[in-house]
């Protein structure tokens, strides 16, 4: 059995990531790359500096925009996930949800 039949199975729906771009471009409020990292660096850590430190760094090594966010999203998922173990952030109602016990990153 497939990754597709298997969620067909399990009555699970896919999860398709494309990019702020697309959401940006024909949705009304959507943030952009830029806009989800800062928001998303904001939830670990309230200084404004935090992120901005990171971005001039790349700025200074020449890093494109592309090579910048993908630098900036492996931080903050490290950030999300060690703040998740430590219990300082949650997600929905339970503590233990069952996808982190599965390894799944936060």
């Amino acid at each position: 059995m497939n990754v597709l039949e298997r969620m067909v199975k399990n009555k699970r729906l896919p999860v398709l990531f494309i990019g702020s771009g697309i959401p940006k471009r024909y949705l009304k409020n959507f943030p952009s790359w830029d806009e989800l990292l800062n928001e998303s660096f904001s939830k670990v850590n309230s200084d404004p500096f935090y992120i901005g430190r990171y971005k001039e760094k790349f700025n200074r090594e020449g890093l494109s925009n592309f090579d910048q966010y993908k630098e900036l999203g492996t931080i903050i998922e490290s950030d999300f996930n060690e703040a998740f173990y430590n219990r300082e952030i949650s997600f929905g109602r339970t503590k233990n949800p069952s996808w982190a016990k599965r390894g799944i990153s936060p």
